[in-house]
């Protein structure tokens, strides 16, 4: 995975690093932090600078939520056990016992020791997912950094948003104010998102590939995940230079949902189950609807939030709160058993009723539980199934007409089946009216030209609701609901 191709669009950073390691070969020190989302290519950065420190000892330390309450143990990990085994038996007397706490003596030591190995050569220190980091380790970082002036030693650290870590953000800060380089990793541009996914795939991508991409938010690990996926199951063409989906690709059935849903385990428990729970709202969706569906209070639901956002996982979006990858949020959705999905959906569904929700929003989550609607639901629908006709015809066909047969023989079935044929008569007459209304140059007739006449602004329509006879064409201005 070494290589210019993990790194697309990551030139300036790559530049920033090179000249780091240049002035280390020449006996100058220093310091660089690297943050950004999980995925978004901390690691490979780490890597590639440590390719590039050629004629330098490089040491690799990872923290990991277990090696966390074993203290120093990433940093003790990384080096040669010859030397780990030195560093451990200095901390311990004769009789085989530590003095005191062995941690300190050990902090202590393993500062001095990084001190020794850089009389030798340049030292170039990486330390991956430093937010893993138990205390001792974070105080060698702290130790280290500082001493970056006085030694030709590079300290590289990389960390992620998530768990959050009081002690981390305290540490950044001091090294941001002592001089550390900040490397902020953001989203892959379009071009860099073009040119990683060429190299994936083995060809320049096609249109709906291209359309597909798009849905990473220029994350490169998602990014990888969907196209190796897309190139395991063969469901991309090469041609003519061009890597093409072989048709209209459903997201249940790639294996890149569950491996995308996979890599969200790095959110707290509570958290993972509050973004499953939003996954089935839709995007953009507010906390207010939120705390209503999962039955949470806001105040409960924020620190939840907060920690999403921080790790890429949602965005805020005006008022309301959106998830950043398109495919994230399809790979929770699809990862929740269909029964599970259900339940939740009917669940919302009631939950929106009592808060006043609109029908169409009421309506979206009963379609999603189409298979488990109960009397309730049907009272509800018998209710709004006017309403749900004009307001939104496409769900109405969708959900009326299933609901009636499910209920076959029960009498609250017949204005099921009235309104369900509404929105299709609807339907048949805003057809009429685009095609009315589409030639160029005029008012009337039955073209099908590209558009309205350039001189004159469209028509606005206006379909009068289930059994009122005919429509009208209105000048522009706000929707109105017609009248027969």
């Amino acid at each position: 995975m070494n290589g210019t191709g993990d790194l697309a669009g990551r030139g300036s950073e790559i530049d920033q690093l090179d000249a780091m390691v240049s002035a280390l070969t020449a006996g100058r020190g220093g310091m660089v932090w690297v943050e950004g989302e999980p995925g978004i290519g901390k690691s490979a950065l780490l890597r590639a600078v440590r390719a590039r420190a050629r004629g330098c000892q490089t040491y690799l330390a990872v923290g990991d939520e277990f090696t966390r309450r074993l203290p120093l143990r990433a940093l003790l990990d990384c080096l040669d056990p010859r030397l780990e085994h030195d560093l451990v038996a200095g901390a311990y007397g004769a009789d085989g016992l530590p003095p005191g706490d062995p941690v300190p003596a050990m902090v202590e030591r393993l500062s001095a020791l990084v001190d020794r190995m850089t009389a030798a050569r340049p030292v170039l220190l990486a330390f991956d997912d430093l937010q893993w980091a138990d205390e001792a380790s974070l105080l060698v970082v702290r130790r280290l950094g500082r001493a970056t002036a006085q030694m030709p030693l590079l300290l590289v650290v990389a960390s992620g948003p998530v768990p959050a870590n009081g002690s981390l953000v305290r540490l950044r800060r001091l090294a941001a104010a002592e001089g550390a380089v900040v490397v902020t990793l953001g989203r892959l541009s379009a071009d860099a998102v073009d040119s990683l996914v060429a190299r994936l795939a083995g060809a320049r991508p096609g249109p709906a590939l291209r359309r597909l991409a798009g849905q990473c938010g220029g994350n490169p690990l998602y990014l990888r995940e969907v196209v190796d996926a897309l190139v395991r199951e063969r469901l991309l063409r090469v041609g003519a230079g061009v890597a093409e989906l072989v048709d209209e690709v459903d997201p249940g059935a790639c294996s890149w949902t569950g491996a995308l849903a996979a890599r969200l385990d790095f959110l707290s428990a509570p958290t993972n189950r509050a973004v499953r729970v939003a996954a089935l709202l839709g995007t953009p969706f507010s906390l207010s609807d939120l705390a209503v569906v999962a039955a949470l209070p806001a105040t409960t639901l924020v620190p939840l939030m907060d920690e999403a956002i921080a790790a890429g996982v949602l965005c805020e979006n005006g008022d309301r709160l959106a998830f950043r990858h398109a495919l994230i949020r399809q790979a929770l959705y699809r990862t929740t058993p269909a029964a599970a999905r259900a339940a939740i959906h009917g669940q919302a569904a009631r939950a929106l009723v009592r808060s006043a929700a609109p029908v169409q929003q009421v309506a979206t989550h009963l379609l999603g539980a189409l298979e488990t609607l109960d009397d309730w639901a049907l009272d509800w629908l018998v209710e709004h199934a006017a309403e749900l006709a004009y307001r939104v015809p496409e769900v109405a066909v969708d959900l009326l007409g299933p609901a009636a047969q499910r209920y076959a023989g029960d009498p609250r079935q017949d204005p099921l089946r009235y309104r369900r044929s509404a929105p299709r008569r609807r339907a048949h007459l805003d057809h009429r009216v685009r095609a009315v209304t589409s030639e160029p140059g005029r008012r009337g007739g039955t073209g099908t030209g590209g558009g309205p006449a350039p001189d004159r602004p469209p028509a606005r329509v206006a379909v009068a609701p289930a059994g009122a006879a005919g429509v009208r064409a209105q000048r522009p201005g706000p929707y109105r609901r017609g009248r027969g």
